[in-house]
Formats: structure tokens, C-alpha cells, sequence
């Protein structure tokens, strides 16, 4: 909903910091922030609402949270990131 936008974009701008990067990263002035499970944005990224409407994007019934936790980034004007291949973190396929 376009309230539920409006506190992930209050609530995440609080928390987004430059990422400190590896000397292999990718990523070049990318900004970053990891979400408590304690938040109000875990809340609706994980809620019912959320999770029917990536079933129906995915086409996918089996839909759950990943263990993994939830990070958010934002790439400004000037951002970017070089060609790579991510690590597989699971068995089966994940989406992102």
C-alpha cells in the first residue's frame, strides 16, 4: 500500500549508510542497510499481503521468508555495479 511504501522509505533512509566494501566487491557507492527482524519493514515484506502478490508474479505457491536477512540497497546517481556471477547461497533456486 502506499502507506507501507512511505514507512519502508522513512524507516530504511534512517538506516542506509555507505557500504563498507570488500576489496573484491562489485558494488561502488552503493548504500546499504540490513532489516531487524524486529522492524516494522520486515513486517510488511513478510506479510500475507506481500507474499500473495510475489505468488502471483512467480507463479510459485511455495513462497516463504529466507533464512538470509533481508537487506536493502540503493544504488544513487553515480552508483554502480561491475559484471559478476552471485554466490549460490542455497540449494534450490531463490528469488531476489
Amino acid at each position: 500500500s502506499a502507506s507501507d511504501a512511505e514507512l519502508v522509505k522513512r524507516e530504511v533512509s534512517e538506516h542506509l549508510r555507505p557500504q563498507a566494501c570488500a576489496d573484491d566487491s562489485f558494488a561502488s557507492q552503493r548504500l546499504f542497510t540490513r532489516v531487524s527482524r524486529l522492524s516494522a519493514v520486515y513486517r510488511i515484506f513478510t506479510s500475507d499481503a506481500v507474499r500473495q502478490k510475489m505468488k502471483n508474479l512467480t507463479l510459485q505457491e511455495d513462497l516463504l521468508p529466507g533464512d538470509y536477512p533481508i537487506e536493502l540497497r540503493v544504488y544513487p546517481i553515480g552508483a554502480s555495479m561491475g559484471w559478476h556471477t552471485d554466490d549460490v547461497m542455497y540449494k534450490e533456486a531463490q528469488y531476489e
